[in-house]
């Protein structure tokens, strides 16, 4: 898997999207809080929409399935621009098992099953926006929904990277002493529930929801 030390996606990268922010655009990794989901499995109600796409090659010999809502006016320019975008991200072999589906807000919301969410992740599936929303970057959300599916395609025994995040990432935020002091319970994944939430009853953060402060330290 390519490594970088840090993980910083230019949001000049998607200028020529037909929807892409301008470079003073998106509040960054930072504006996502409550605002993605992590799911126990794909998002509902894909079926329901109309999507124009399918599986691209990428320059490293892998492939990316990308799927563009025919909501947008011209989806195939789109679609080639989020080929590239995920192509020029960090990534391994676990590239090739993805599918990535780039809605409106609105169909976002249905998909991800919360109604504020920009952008979800689950069994193989990401779903992001298409267009800057309440200043937040599509390409910030694509990134950090990336950054599960890397997890969720690790080797991390003995326990998920998706659920307590990958060894580098947890070393360096001292996973085991949060675990062992009870601050840290592991992420829990729902239809729902959106990532990052405090627990009711405990008020602690889940190990996972930490990484979404950090995608830099989601790779390795």
């Amino acid at each position: 898997m390519k490594r970088k030390a840090t993980y910083l996606v230019s949001t000049a990268v998607l200028a020529a999207a037909l929807v892409s922010p301008t470079a003073s655009a998106g509040q960054g990794r930072f504006g996502l809080a409550g605002r993605t989901t992590l799911l126990a499995g794909a998002p509902r109600h894909l079926a329901k929409a109309s999507w124009w796409g399918g599986t691209y090659s990428i320059p490293d010999g892998g492939q990316v399935a990308i799927y563009i809502s025919t909501s947008y006016p011209e989806p195939g320019p789109l679609a080639q621009h989020w080929v590239e975008f995920f192509a020029s991200l960090p990534h391994g072999k676990e590239i090739s098992a993805l599918k990535v589906y780039v809605a409106p807000i609105a169909e976002v919301g249905e998909l991800c099953s919360n109604v504020e969410a920009l952008g979800c992740y689950g069994g193989q599936t990401l779903v992001t926006v298409g267009e800057i929303t309440d200043g937040i970057a599509p390409d910030s959300v694509a990134a950090h929904e990336y950054g599960h599916h890397v997890a969720a395609n690790s080797n991390n025994a003995p326990w998920r990277a998706i659920d307590w995040g990958t060894k580098r990432w947890a070393s360096k935020v001292g996973v085991c002493s949060r675990v062992q002091s009870g601050k840290c319970p592991p992420i829990k994944r729902t239809s729902s529930r959106r990532f990052g939430q405090r627990s009711s009853s405990t008020g602690t953060i889940s190990c996972g929801a930490m990484s979404q402060v950090s995608p830099s330290l989601s790779f390795g």
